[in-house]
């Protein structure tokens, strides 16, 4: 199915840009209208002062005998054009006469466009020198002056456009303030909202497929509760399904390893007996012997899978001892193979958390691979390690390890890798899938790695460890190796041999 528009976004994200774009919107619309605004009161003030200063100017013409005069000194000229920030232009205009005062720069009214009244004044906009100025035009009465005159002042608009800039400033900056503070609490406000679904999806990531406890609602708010109420349907059928698998895989190992044991020992009985059907009973002693083994295997993984393995039961584990009992164990096995089984550990508790059970099956699982497709007279190292993960690690130099064919991790179920079928190696294909299962459920991990010069396999099963508590007075521990089973040669292969502290101590394999 192809992405759709919201496929993979975060509803938070989404609430968020939902929110700012507007805000965002608004306040550009609030700086543009907060332009307009000053703009429009800096030129109304502005413009009454330019319309006073135009009447004022209008009271100092005088009537003469020749005609209208501005009755000025130099002083008071001064005071006019005077002005810290822009620069003022006075003009008297009479239709018969010209200019009678003032400066010819000053422009008349009939260029003007946009004209905008003040009382009895007219203001309009201008050019001065190819500066921009304010232009203020007074008509004035013939009755008092003797024939018409027009009186223009005209100012740059400096002061204007500060002013207008004050004024914006002085809007925008609270506006600014004031919406960073509202994007904060909306923010927030989202992150409140969201901080219940967030829950709901981590109660939903600590599910595991042994778990698959319905979503309380607690919390959640209301429109999530049809989701909440669909996944808790769905957790509750998958949560059948893998219940019915698990007693499924629990009843048939079960119900084959009984009957598999008991056929093995009345063939055992009836090949001492009769000696003339030895090679038939032994060929079928074998067949059922394999087959007792892939009813353990299955036996095993369903018991991986349930709850036996829920952390709340774990308990200390010493790995030394599992050590010690699944080498005692499969010694008889590594000597009919014609191998050499030795067994390193250190002279010391070595304790994980865990079920005992489950890392004994998984870690026999490792040692009877290793025994199983090495060839006969092979070397095999069972041993402890002690670090910031504790593990089992088994050591042989066999054919080295080949992933199954159907995936690269070497964990497919019923899958056998290719060195199977050339060694002639017997199994269901589950023991590295017990081990993983096993690992997981202990927060573990399973490496397989090449051997030294890259012969032989090495596979550790890794487990988080705990602390022992110290003894007082107690020397450091040493790596001791016990000699649990050897070849037609009489030798087995020890790796740590060089060292001169190592003590070598000869077990009884049966």
């Amino acid at each position: 199915m192809p992405p759709t528009e919201l496929s993979g976004s975060s509803l938070q994200r989404r609430m968020d840009l939902a929110l700012l774009y507007p805000i965002c919107l608004v306040m550009v619309l609030a700086a543009v209208s907060a332009y307009y605004v000053a703009a429009h009161f800096s030129r109304v003030v502005h413009d009454h002062w330019l319309s006073d200063s135009v009447n004022s100017l209008a009271e100092a013409i005088a009537p003469g005998p020749n005609g209208a005069l501005v009755e000025l000194d130099e002083r008071e000229r001064a005071l006019i054009v005077w002005d810290a920030e822009d620069r003022t232009w006075y003009r008297l205009i009479s239709p018969t006469r010209g200019t009678i005062d003032g400066s010819n720069d000053v422009p008349t009214i009939t260029s003007a466009t946009d004209v905008v009244s003040v009382g009895s004044t007219r203001l309009f906009e201008s050019e001065i020198n190819g500066e921009r100025v304010r232009v203020a035009s007074l008509d004035l009465p013939a009755a008092r002056y003797g024939e018409p005159l027009t009186l223009l002042v005209a100012e740059t608009v400096h002061k204007r456009t500060r002013t207008a800039r004050e004024i914006v400033t002085a809007l925008l900056v609270p506006q600014l303030m004031l919406t960073a503070l509202a994007i904060a609490l909306l923010l927030r406000a989202v992150r409140r909202t969201v901080r219940p679904l967030n829950t709901v999806a981590a109660r939903l990531s600590a599910q595991s497929h042994s778990s698959l406890d319905p979503v309380p609602l607690e919390g959640a708010p209301l429109e999530v509760h049809p989701l909440i109420h669909a996944l808790n349907d769905v957790l509750m059928r998958l949560k059948g399904i893998v219940d019915t698998k698990r007693e499924m895989l629990a009843t048939a190992a079960h119900n084959l390893r009984t009957p598999l044991a008991a056929a093995l020992l009345h063939l055992e009985r009836v090949r001492a007996a009769d000696e003339s059907s030895s090679q038939a009973l032994t060929t079928a002693k074998t067949a059922l012997r394999r087959a007792a083994h892939a009813a353990h295997q299955v036996l095993s993984l369903a018991h991986a899978e349930a709850n036996a393995a829920d952390p709340s039961t774990f308990a200390a584990v010493d790995l030394c001892a599992l050590a010690h009992q699944m080498g005692a164990e499969l010694a008889p096995t590594a000597m009919e193979k014609g191998h050499s089984l030795s067994l390193e550990v250190p002279e010391k508790v070595v304790l994980v958390k865990g079920h005992y059970d489950l890392l004994l099956s998984a870690a026999m699982n490792l040692l009877d691979n290793a025994i199983k497709y090495t060839p006969p007279g092979g070397d095999i190292i069972v041993s402890v390690c002690d670090g910031e993960l504790a593990g089992i690690r088994i050591t042989d130099n066999g054919p080295g390890f080949t992933p199954p064919v159907r995936g690269a991790g070497g964990d497919e179920r019923f899958v056998r890798g290719p060195d199977s079928a050339r060694s002639g190696v017997a199994g269901a294909g589950l023991g590295l899938s017990i081990v993983r299962e096993v690992a997981s459920r202990h927060r573990g991990r399973l490496d397989i790695t090449a051997g030294h010069d890259g012969l032989g396999t090495v596979a550790t099963l890794w487990v988080p460890r705990i602390r022992a508590p110290a003894r007082a007075g107690m020397p450091p521990a040493q790596d001791h190796v016990h000699v649990l089973a050897t070849n037609e040669q009489g030798r087995a292969r020890d790796h740590s041999a060089q060292r001169r502290d190592e003590v070598v101590r000869p077990v009884d394999a049966e």
